[in-house]
């Protein structure tokens, strides 16, 4: 019999996959009690009684409420240029000064946009493969990425607007789109026993 560690391996991969498909949390929950269940009774070792986590979890056939793959990009490409100006402005704001578009903010919106649509067009390989060196090489990568636009990009004025307003408008999108994410939240939960 595998050890319960083994058998936590195992499960969180499942979770993991169940999650990639965007299977609501009750029914994996439930799909885990399932699991757990078998497991305790019959003492067998979940690779020998359900594949590999990947396998059984497309087996299952669960239903996902998955939102297209381009909604999800928009909302996130419009949070990260949000968050990049609401920095800018808050700075301004601070300093007492004007927000002033600039080409080197210009520059990270973009890089921010690539960026993230990179990631989210590989977020179920990076989640279900991806090892702890890898994402550092990411990161990595994004941060010389970074520095080089800084670095490479002149910096002129293109544009000066009043500070407060743009602190309310993109303060606004940015709580919105924690708001939609914190309310999308949809926690692994398992069946209540009677």
């Amino acid at each position: 019999m595998k050890s319960t560690t083994e058998h936590q391996k195992w499960l969180d991969e499942f979770i993991l996959e169940l999650r990639v498909r965007d299977v609501p949390g009750e029914l994996i929950g439930d799909a885990v009690s399932t699991v757990e269940a078998h497991l305790r009774d019959t003492g067998e070792q979940p690779a020998d009684a359900f594949g590999s986590p990947g396998d059984y979890a497309e087996n299952l056939d669960l239903p996902g409420r998955r939102a297209p793959r381009g909604q999800t990009w928009i909302l996130s490409e419009v949070a990260l240029a949000a968050f990049t100006v609401l920095a800018f402005a808050v700075v301004a704001l601070f300093t007492g000064s004007e927000f002033e578009v600039t080409g080197l903010l210009l520059a990270l919106i973009l890089a921010n946009a690539v960026t993230g649509a990179v990631v989210i067009m590989n977020l179920d390989a990076i989640a279900r493969s991806w090892s702890l060196w890898q994402g550092g090489l990411l990161g990595m990568a994004i941060a010389v990425t970074y520095a080089l636009v800084i670095g490479l990009t002149p910096d002129p004025v293109l544009l000066t607007l009043p500070t407060i307003p743009v602190v309310v408008v993109t303060g606004l999108v940015s709580a919105g789109f924690i708001w939609h994410a914190v309310r999308g939240a949809d926690p692994v939960t398992k069946p209540v026993a009677l």
